[in-house]
């Protein structure tokens, strides 16, 4: 992380203080070159000192080298001196970027680590760095530093999320948000490292017969585990004690429907912050935790956090580049193929598409070699019924020598543990659930609605009937979370 902070810094610098950059290099070389000619002055009155016979007084020539080694060298020294003065002076301005390049440090670590949640969310370092390089150059320019780096810092948060976001399924969202933001909260000191592990872990280390008994018989063992874990730390020093002198005031809280919602007991509302709360629910309510974990979310990061990011195919399309496929990671009923047909119907671009598998390939290779010398879209379906030829369209995409503007080729996947990871790293993928939550899903669904659809009658009743269709397939949405239960089969 160290490293690629080093990394960071120095782009962040090249591009924000580029004669600072050039100053700092060319000081360097500037120390390079004098280390070396006193080295070369040193060598050279050794080996005249070696080789001079008799009296060393009698040697004029001697003298001279003496005299000029003696005037060179006070001359490097100063300058020496004067570069480690500059030096410092370079290296307070670096420094106040330090928190743009330890930011775009965390996030990298953090998107490539979810990786171990799906194989399919596999992002490269090359990737990454086009979205830091856009936060600097595409931000809001300031002439204040410490208001130009919240801009920056701003900025890059927001893009990482976004383009992260749209890659992964509706279940791992909310757990990639609210690791951004404890990492965030790590780093700045506000979360200690030993309440950062109480989060994740809680009492699932201990065991129930090393630990003080419970008091009452209501508490269920896990949970009182997890108190006893947060109990270690300064802030819930007191909270077995205070639990059992007060019994009746913690179980009317546990027993309310949405605990988070409700004032804690013993004085607790007072003194706990957001992310320190979110610790007592996930250790008491472990249901309630996604509940918090958004108040958290949103008071760390901001509001815009807790909305969901609404997946734009066209905003996605603008993004990417010839020679960039676009992947879509499916799941059940969330095929793109309508939406990227009528993209590309709205952009007036070719589309042709192939559903891959049972020797498709050859049709496939046609289609991509056509659109790349003429342009258009390829659309391959499927793709996981043919991973050879994944690797393979990876190939044809980066070794074709020229490549048409309008050339895209759109890939759609199950998961798949020997998909190439290298077409991973260099595509842009999305995946394409239906959002959760009746806003987010209602947002969805009007985002697919044109104004002259919304304009398609002047009945009065047009726009409520309109409204009542998508709240239905909202609720029927949601409702697939529960299976056959309360319904007819």
């Amino acid at each position: 992380m160290l490293g690629l902070e080093d990394q960071l810094l120095g782009r962040v610098i090249l591009m924000e203080k580029s004669d600072l950059e050039a100053e700092r290099v060319a000081l360097f070389e500037s120390v390079m070159q004098n280390q070396r000619r006193m080295k070369e002055l040193e060598s050279n009155l050794l080996s005249r000192l070696n080789s001079t016979q008799g009296s060393l007084v009698d040697d004029e020539e001697l003298i001279n080298v003496l005299q000029v080694t003696k005037s060179t060298a006070e001359e490097v020294t100063q300058k020496l001196s004067v570069s480690v003065h500059t030096e410092k002076k370079i290296n307070v301005a670096r420094e106040e970027f330090r928190a743009v390049a330890a930011r775009g440090s965390i996030l990298y670590f953090l998107i490539v680590e979810m990786s171990n949640v799906n194989v399919m969310y596999q992002n490269s370092l090359k990737q990454f760095l086009i979205l830091f390089d856009n936060s600097i150059t595409k931000s809001e320019k300031s002439t204040d530093t410490s208001e130009r780096i919240d801009i920056i810092l701003r900025y890059l948060t927001h893009e990482v999320w976004v383009f992260t976001q749209r890659s992964l399924y509706e279940r791992h969202k909310s757990l990639f948000t609210l690791m951004m933001a404890i990492k965030i909260d790590l780093h700045k000191g506000l979360i200690s490292h030993e309440e950062f592990m109480a989060f994740i872990k809680g009492g699932a280390s201990l065991d129930l017969n090393a630990v003080a008994p419970k008091p009452f018989k209501w508490i269920l063992d896990i949970t009182w585990l997890n108190l006893v874990e947060i109990n270690k730390l300064s802030t819930f020093t007191e909270i077995l004690t205070k639990i059992e002198a007060n019994e009746k005031d913690w179980k009317l809280w546990y027993e309310k429907e949405k605990p988070e919602e409700e004032d804690l007991p013993c004085g607790y509302q007072k003194n706990l912050d957001v992310f320190r709360k979110l610790l007592l629910i996930r250790s008491w309510s472990p249901d309630r935790t996604l509940s918090q974990a958004r108040k958290y979310i949103m008071d760390s990061l901001g509001n815009e956090y807790g909305e969901p990011c609404i997946l734009d195919l066209e905003v996605t399309w603008s993004e990417s580049e010839p020679r960039s496929p676009l992947i879509c990671i499916l799941s059940i009923g969330s095929d793109p193929s309508p939406q990227i047909s009528a993209l590309a119907k709205a952009k007036d671009i070719p589309l042709k598409a192939v559903s891959m598998g049972q020797g498709q390939e050859i049709v496939a290779r046609d289609m991509l070699e056509f659109a790349m010398a003429n342009g258009g879209w390829v659309l391959l379906q499927n793709v996981h019924l043919s991973l050879p030829f994944a690797t393979e369209v990876m190939a044809i995409v980066v070794d074709t020598a020229t490549v048409h503007d309008s050339f895209r080729v759109w890939l759609t996947t199950e998961v798949h543990e020997q998909f190439p990871i290298g077409l991973l790293q260099m595509a842009i993928k999305f995946t394409n659930e239906p959002p959760q939550g009746i806003r987010a899903s209602m947002k969805r669904t009007y985002q697919n609605v044109t104004q002259d659809f919304l304009d398609y009658s002047t009945q009065a009743q047009w726009p409520p009937l309109l409204y009542a269709v998508a709240f239905l397939h909202t609720v029927v949405q949601e409702r697939r979370k529960f299976g056959p239960l309360g319904k007819s089969i």
